[in-house]
């Protein structure tokens, strides 16, 4: 007894339990009632012994009643030890499942609170918010892989018919329903998004599929991932769209007047702001703003324009003959046109 090991799970150590007190009811019952059968027949023996005359019995060594009755006694005492040892063992297992369920189901709620509280986020543009819920709803998708642990941990809590935990006050059921009601919150959360994304779409004449490519281009020139553009970055822009030359060096007239007008004076450029510009710029029916702008960058920033410079912006014949009959002459400079003028009465 002293030597036998306990066992290392619940089933194991109720195992051994039951069959200490198997034991106890059999076999050890059998020893108790054997001993009491031997002493009553060595008192027997030694009184035929004595009424004939002959000298008492005296058995082999080791074997006499009191040395049986010592041997009982060291089996109690292994007896005790070992029933000792079989309850800290149950009660170690038994705590060990309580911790063991209370580590799993504790960090699962502190991430699923964590994750419920990004749900009043409204920072950046609607693009950015349903990108940011999107990727939410992915971790919680993630997190919720996490619910057959907590389950197959609270089993075997069931199994050991541990109804209490001190280290916790989650169960399975109650994290599942908060899961699953968080994963409808972010869905209704999305699909806001969407919806309202679809609206603003509309509003502005332009399809979710153009916002994407917008989307796109401004995260391809925010340098610094801000979530706006600099002077340089929107420079940078307008020259990959044709729009203005690339100065590094700054000076360019025209695009310090576009600049200034898209951002409202400010020094960073938001997404709806480069969304309302690449609007103006690609929708199919031409606005003032952008046949002013046109007309400013084959200008050169002067505020007249001639027949060599549209020439230069490549401008056919028949359209170059147009614009000169059309475009009135400018006031103090010869063969220049006052485009500005012209287009004035455009609009």
């Amino acid at each position: 007894m002293g030597s036998a090991p306990v066992g290392n799970d619940y089933n194991s150590a109720k195992a051994q339990i039951q069959g200490f007190r198997d034991y106890k009811k059999n076999e050890r019952r059998k020893w108790v009632a054997e001993q009491a059968d031997l002493v009553t027949l060595f008192s027997n023996i030694q009184a035929k012994q004595k009424s004939y005359g002959q000298s008492p019995y005296s058995p082999p060594s080791g074997l006499a009643p009191a040395d049986v009755t010592h041997n009982f006694s060291g089996l109690q005492s292994a007896e005790v030890s070992r029933r000792t040892a079989l309850n800290k063992n149950m009660r170690d297992i038994l705590e060990d499942l309580r911790k063991g369920f209370a580590n799993i189901a504790n960090p699962y709620y502190d991430s699923l609170q964590a994750l419920k509280a990004t749900l009043s986020k409204e920072d950046g543009s609607l693009e950015d918010q349903l990108t940011f819920f999107n990727n939410q709803a992915s971790k919680l998708t993630s997190l919720s892989g996490g619910l057959g642990a907590v389950q197959s941990s609270e089993q075997k809590c069931l199994d050991a018919n541990i109804d209490d935990n001190e280290y916790t006050e989650h169960s399975y059921d109650d994290l599942d329903f908060e899961t699953s009601q968080l994963h409808k919150a972010f869905q209704k959360k999305i699909i806001y998004l969407e919806s309202e994304i679809a609206a603003a779409s509309e509003s502005r004449n332009v399809t979710p599929q153009q916002l994407q490519e917008f989307k796109e281009s401004f995260n391809h020139f925010d340098s610094q991932k801000a979530g706006k553009l600099s002077r340089l970055d929107f420079k940078s822009c307008l020259s990959a769209l044709g729009v203005v030359e690339l100065d590094f060096e700054g000076g360019n007239a025209v695009f310090e007047s576009i600049f200034k007008r898209v951002s409202d004076g400010g020094e960073t450029v938001s997404f709806d702001q480069f969304v309302d510009y690449m609007i103006s710029i690609t929708v199919d029916s031409v606005s003032k703003q952008q046949l002013t702008d046109s007309f400013e960058v084959i200008a050169g920033g002067k505020d007249h324009i001639t027949v060599n410079d549209l020439k230069v912006a490549q401008l056919s014949a028949d359209q170059i003959e147009y614009l000169t009959k059309v475009m009135p002459p400018h006031a103090s400079i010869a063969d220049a046109y006052n485009f500005r003028a012209w287009l004035a009465k455009q609009f």
